[in-house]
């Protein structure tokens, strides 16, 4: 009885838990020391220690991604089926029965617990509260008033430290802005509301960043008929009780939406793709009184944003940290509204160097007392934002209705050359004018072919220009556009309004960001300038380079305020258009998008998107997007391009031009997937006379399209009549994939079996009758070779002039002679012996493998001089490993009417009477 009454703080021992694993379990030596599991992965006890790293995960509660207060995954557990902590692990690995035995354990590794939190004293007390409470008569006293302010200040600090972690870290107040959290919470109607967090409460969940950012109190499930998963763990916030006096923090305890069972699943808003965003932010913009007349709209949305969180925040502050640190709050939190799903400081250091002084000597107040201001800040500036949006709804929807009844009626199209595409009614002829429906549906027609022809050079009007004239009357746009068909000039955009920005904005884009087009927009400008003033000529003459300089600096700041102007010009034809797709998906452009190629562009090399195009080129490069956009998180760009960049033979791609950028492919949830699929199924088996040779995957591909090449240069060998013996043995060629056999066939070297088509895939396409095999193998053929290691080896197979099947077949109806065997050739005088040399050799560049095929084959060119019986002694004596054939090969009735023929045309010679 006195071991059970014995003391004991449980939670003491808790945070040793990593520490026992160290000493006690196995962990696998394959996790590198970077990863985020390093020394957080444990084989359980009696787990087989070389199989996997381990089933035993170790977290902390409070933060799962950072801290040290570890406790372990749900993927292993107490014998109870509670989550596992120190106690159960140690009955588990030490064969202890009971809990109290397990913490008599845990004094001995680490000495007695230094302090006991609950005395009997403090359960009585806990116990008296509990029924106060229960009873409605509980009434705080001022002891317990500071404990739960002084609980609440220790969890702000933690919260503050986060912060300045991040600051260091990557310059950002939080991780990632993807979720805004908020309470689920019922109101006076016991309706379900939705409210987000504020202050330090937001703070804490922005830190947390679970994939749900919704919470909600046991009570308000409950009420939903809702029920919080067993083991699942709450997180403590806080709120300001105004009930009592005086007013002081309170501690509460929310269950994140995911630990909730019957909780409607939670939708991740998409990703908002960084255009759309600085777009949001114009809006905001205008719905707080800045118009669309001011050109920093344009030039930079995101300054004149943080000058309006500037002015709606204390900016009568003195010190210089606390100012920049609420105009970041807001900023951060405005961006987030806006779609942004990160945020940088602008100005790092003065904000670090305020909090850090915050939480030495002033225990972490003005980061909240900040926190409150900006709650204020943004609840006025996103009121006039969500105001500004219902305005633009609205319009827009008086410009739909108007837009239903007569569809882009705005829009003029004058073609200036002819343009057919596939179909009846695909031609439209030089001059024709089209106005309205008619003239998107022919705009969206041009652009789909665009994109059908990508990579199709081939193909007859690849390549071909089409020219017209566009014009949008409302909008003011206007201009000619020419669009070679198959070169993506247009873009591999997803509308129409898309397309035509592209090419509207394409011409000074290249003067920007292509080598070509810089240099003559530098030197157009330049021989103006000069030939307009004296004085520029002379100073050109003293400093070419800085006039240059300014010259492109000019250029550059043109193309930026043409951009604006085309995307804002172009804002309400995407509008109308948007609208007539939800009637007309048909006409939808993105589900005709060409197979691009994808690369990502680490941060390191490219700040910005001109960066980019500086680096890769306008002419090569189609798209430039966040990796976000397709659903990953990492930093850089995502570049589309037109073209394969180059490879350097270790799997990494490097950016034209003098200044080598190196990227890596970027492959999306599905390429990845089926090149995955790709490496483990797809084998190849060669068989010889040398034995077997087996190759999978990339290395698989680069050997069929090796063969094809032997096979080709075979093809072109032998047309001289000659061929190698070494190169002539048959090969047994088998291609599975996975548990389908796409081909399996003896292989000769010059009959273009493999060689006489331009991909690994044809040739298989060929050989294979199972076409649904063929569909799971292309996927990731596809893949893989969009991405190879060795692009000049796919560059020559694809690029090969098929030979016409009659043409093959007439070439290989003649016999071939052995190469190099000239002098072994029969004649007289010539030893028996290499002259049987010589007819075996033929047999074999005459794709003779088997004994009987080669015994056949030197019996048929023998018979035509020998009698039987010789033929029979030569080939037994100086071929022995042929005399079990000989015989029957020598019955066969052509060679038996040979031999005769040979012998009367003999005997004729002679001058014998011959009897028929």
């Amino acid at each position: 009885m006195a071991r059970t009454k014995k003391e004991r703080d449980w939670n003491y021992y808790k945070p040793f838990l990593q520490e026992y694993c160290l000493g006690n379990l196995s962990y696998s030596n394959k996790i590198p020391p970077h990863a985020a599991y390093y020394q957080r992965k444990f084989f359980a006890p009696g787990e087989n220690v070389n199989r996997g790293t381990g089933s035993i995960t170790l977290f902390d509660p409070s933060n799962p991604r950072e801290g040290n207060q570890y406790t372990m995954w749900k993927d292993w557990s107490d014998p109870q089926g509670k989550a596992g902590d120190i106690y159960a692990l140690i009955m588990k690995n030490e064969h202890i029965q009971t809990r109290w035995e397990a913490y008599d354990r845990c004094e001995d590794l680490f000495g007695p617990a230094k302090h006991v939190v609950r005395t009997q004293a403090i359960r009585k007390r806990n116990r008296a509260m509990r029924y106060k409470k229960k009873e409605s008569t509980f009434k705080l006293t001022n002891e317990q008033i500071a404990l739960e302010n002084a609980k609440c200040r220790e969890q702000r600090r933690k919260i503050e430290a986060q912060v300045i972690q991040n600051l260091k870290e990557n310059g950002s107040l939080f991780r990632s802005l993807n979720h805004i959290p908020c309470q689920v919470g019922h109101d006076r109607k016991g309706e379900l509301v939705y409210h987000q967090m504020t202050c330090a409460n937001y703070m804490h969940a922005m830190i947390l960043n679970q994939d749900d950012p919704r919470y909600i109190s046991e009570r308000d499930a409950k009420k939903e008929g809702w029920r919080i998963r067993d083991g699942a763990k709450p997180v403590t916030f806080e709120y300001l009780d105004t009930k009592s006096s005086p007013y002081h923090l309170m501690r509460w305890q929310l269950y994140n939406g995911a630990d909730v069972i019957g909780m409607p699943p939670y939708k991740a808003r998409p990703m908002t793709p960084e255009k759309d965003v600085l777009d949001n932010i114009r809006v905001m913009l205008r719905g707080n009184g800045i118009t669309d007349d001011n050109s920093v709209l344009f030039d930079d949305p995101m300054g004149q944003l943080r000058e309006l969180a500037s002015e709606s925040t204390w900016h009568e502050a003195k010190v210089l940290g606390q100012r920049t640190l609420e105009r970041e709050l807001v900023m951060t939190q405005l961006m987030q509204q806006c779609g942004a799903s990160q945020y940088k400081l602008a100005d790092v250091k003065p904000v670090l160097e305020h909090l850090e002084r915050d939480f030495e000597r002033k225990g972490s107040q003005n980061l909240f007392k900040s926190g409150y201001r900006m709650d204020l800040a943004v609840r006025g500036i996103t009121g006039k934002y969500t105001d500004q949006l219902l305005r633009d709804t609205l319009e827009q929807t008086r410009a739909f209705q108007a837009a239903e009844k007569a569809p882009f009626k705005e829009l003029r199209v004058y073609m200036a050359t002819d343009f057919k595409a596939p179909g009846e009614d695909g031609f439209i002829p030089k001059g024709a004018a089209l106005e309205g429906e008619r003239a998107y549906k022919a705009l969206t027609a041009i652009f789909r072919e665009d994109m059908k022809l990508f990579g199709r050079s081939d193909a007859p009007a690849f390549g071909r220009e089409v020219s017209l004239y566009i014009k949008l009357r409302n909008d003011g746009i206007k201009g000619r556009i020419s669009l070679p068909l198959g070169r993506l000039a247009g873009g591999n955009c997803g509308t129409v309004s898309e397309s035509i920005s592209e090419l509207l904005l394409k011409p000074d884009r290249d003067k920007v960001f292509t080598e070509v087009g810089r240099e003559t927009a530098v030197g157009e400008r330049v021989r103006l300038q000069m030939f307009n003033s004296p004085e520029y000529r002379k100073t050109y003459e003293e400093n070419p380079k800085l006039c240059e300089e300014q010259a492109i600096s000019e250029i550059e700041k043109e193309f930026i305020v043409k951009e604006a102007v085309v995307l804002k010009k172009m804002e309400s034809f995407a509008a109308e258009e948007s609208q007539y797709m939800q009637h007309h998906p048909e006409l939808a452009l993105g589900k005709h998008r060409a197979d691009t190629y994808l690369y990502q562009v680490p941060g390191k090399y490219c700040q910005d998107e001109k960066e980019v195009l500086r680096a890769f080129g306008s002419d090569l490069v189609v798209n430039i997007r966040r990796p976000a956009f397709y659903g990953k998180e990492m930093d850089g760009y995502v570049i589309e391009t037109r073209g394969a960049l180059m490879s350097d033979g270790q799997g990494h791609f490097l950016s034209p031009g003098h200044n080598e950028v190196i990227v890596g492919p970027f492959l999306k949830e599905n390429e990845a997937r089926k090149l995955q699929d790709f490496e483990s199924k797809f084998e190849l088996s060669i068989t010889d006379t040398t034995g077997e040779e087996r190759y999978k995957g990339e290395t698989a591909r680069q050997c069929l399209s090796y063969l094809m090449m032997d096979d080709r240069d075979m093809y072109e060998r032998q047309k001289s009549g000659m061929k190698p013996v070494e190169l002539s043995q048959r090969q047994h060629v088998t291609v599975r994939f996975g548990d389908q056999v796409l081909m399996d066939e003896d292989v000769y070297l010059g009959q273009l079996a493999m060689g006489n088509y331009t991909s690994v895939y044809d040739m298989l396409e060929a050989h294979c009758k199972d076409r649904q095999s063929l569909r799971d193998l292309y996927g990731g053929l596809h893949v893989n070779e969009k991405y190879t290691v060795n692009p000049e080896l796919l560059d020559i197979v694809q690029s090969y002039q098929q030979v016409p099947q009659e043409l093959i077949d007439q070439d290989l109806e003649r016999e071939f002679l052995p190469e190099g065997m000239e002098s072994s050739r029969p004649r007289v005088g010539q030893k028996a012996s290499v002259a049987m040399q010589w007819y075996k050799a033929k047999a074999l560049v005459n794709y003779c493998h088997t004994e009987r095929e080669i015994t056949d084959h030197i019996v048929a060119d023998m018979a035509r001089k020998y009698k039987a019986e010789t033929i029979e002694r030569v080939i037994k004596t100086h071929l022995p490993e042929l005399k079990n054939c000989v015989h029957q090969s020598l019955e066969r009735p052509e060679i038996q009417k040979t031999i005769k023929e040979n012998r009367e045309r003999n005997a004729m010679r002679l001058g014998k009477v011959v009897n028929r």
